[in-house]
């Protein structure tokens, strides 16, 4: 893993975060799943997906049963940039 955003902005649960959903784009991940892969409480996790989606940088893919996944927003010109 390259871990770009950790190198220029720091080792922030957030940043953390973005890092491992830019290197996987085409998947899409539960909270319990981004929880275990970048080593965060699933609260931690909740709080971070809630925010980032509402800024429009994640978006809610699917839900299956009581499960919401989510992506990064390839869309946003931010993301892209």
């Amino acid at each position: 893993m390259s871990k770009a955003f950790t190198k220029v902005f720091g080792n922030t649960p957030q940043v953390r975060l973005l890092d491992f959903l830019a290197e996987n784009l085409e998947f899409d991940y539960t909270i319990s799943q981004l929880s275990e892969s970048v080593d965060l409480s699933r609260p931690t996790v909740y709080g971070l997906v809630g925010r980032l989606t509402k800024d429009g940088l994640l978006l809610h893919t699917r839900t299956v049963g009581r499960s919401r996944f989510y992506r990064i927003d390839r869309g946003n010109p931010v993301v892209l940039s």
